[in-house]
Formats: C-alpha cells, sequence, structure tokens
C-alpha cells in the first residue's frame, strides 16, 4: 500500500524580490533567497553552529544533497531522503539548547514544509519516511524548548496539518498528539 502525499502542484514560491532558489553547492549569501531552505540551512552554521557537534557536516551534506537533487524530474534521489539529509541539521540544531539555532531551525523546518522539492506523488510505504513523521520525528525533543519556542512548534504542526496536501493517516494524527501533548 503506497501512501499519496506532498503537494503535487505545488511550486516553491518565488523569492520576494523575483530572486529563484539558487542551484549551487555552496550558496553564498547574494546567489539564495533569503526564504529558501539552503540559506536557512546556511544560517544554521553562521549562528553559532561551529558549537554544535556535527552540523557543520550535516549542513554540507544536505546543501550537497540539495544541488544533486535540483532538477528533481531528473533525479534518483527520492523525496523522503532528500528530506531526511535537511532535516538532520535542523533537528541538531533544535536540539542543541542554543535559542537562536533553535528558532533558525524552525524556519527552515517550515521552509521545508511548504517547498514542492520535498514532497512525492506516491510516498514510501514504510511510515517512517512519511513526510509527516519525519518532520515529527525532527521536532519530537522540542519539550526542553523555552515556551515561546514550544508555541513556534505548535504553530508550525498546526500550519502542516492545515495547509499541506499531505495524505493524514491515523498514526500520524496520534503521533502529532503525542508531540503537541509531551
Amino acid at each position: 500500500m503506497s501512501v499519496v502525499s506532498g503537494p503535487q502542484q505545488q511550486q516553491q514560491r518565488p523569492h520576494p524580490q523575483g530572486g529563484q532558489p539558487s542551484q549551487s553547492a555552496t550558496p553564498t549569501p547574494s546567489s539564495v533567497p533569503d526564504d529558501s531552505i539552503e540559506s536557512c540551512l546556511s544560517s544554521l552554521c553562521a549562528k553559532d553552529g561551529a558549537k554544535v557537534s556535527g552540523l557543520r557536516q550535516s549542513v554540507d551534506k544536505a546543501l550537497a544533497m540539495l544541488s544533486s537533487s535540483a532538477d528533481r524530474s531528473q533525479s534518483s534521489v527520492p523525496a523522503h531522503e532528500l528530506r531526511s539529509a535537511c532535516l538532520e541539521p535542523l533537528q541538531l540544531a533544535l536540539e542543541s539548547g542554543n535559542r537562536s539555532l533553535a528558532s533558525a531551525a524552525l524556519r527552515g523546518i517550515r521552509r521545508l514544509v511548504h517547498d514542492a522539492r520535498f514532497s512525492d506523488a506516491m510516498e514510501s510505504e514504510r511510515e517512517r519516511d512519511w513526510a509527516p513523521m519525519q518532520v515529527l520525528d525532527a521536532v519530537w525533543a522540542t519539550h526542553s524548548l523555552p515556551d515561546d519556542l514550544q508555541i513556534e512548534v505548535m504553530r508550525l504542526l498546526l500550519d502542516m496539518v492545515c495547509t499541506c496536501c499531505w495524505v493524514w493517516h491515523g498514526k500520524v494524527v496520534n503521533r502529532v498528539l503525542e508531540v503537541s501533548c509531551r
């Protein structure tokens, strides 16, 4: 049984000033729109990210994978692998205990949720590879965040539930409740 997931026809939103997301492996501040997942990932290393073990390597891996899968129509990288690579540094930042890193990570997860590159018409049969489950795994440990950031996590989950075209299986809904009540 396959699960239909993702905004099938949704495209990544263009930059408010008319720019397009960069396709380069090493984005520079001038080549990446401020609202792209690439800029969010890059900002993690600029904000005390060097102090978090493994964050730089995880960000570099995610940016390289994004670059190599720039054209999803010809990419052999499944969306769940791309999501996993990008969620890893975001999860590390959330769990770092650093307020600015956690805030940047939440912005990155929000970008990922709305970016068409991270969705497939047909999701994997494995639950842990479903888009909502991957996001929920990334935000699972947020109970240790300050209250205002926990509220942002709840807003992210609400936004994800209300705006995404992902199919919400009963197990996913239960998982959202577990994260919310934790």
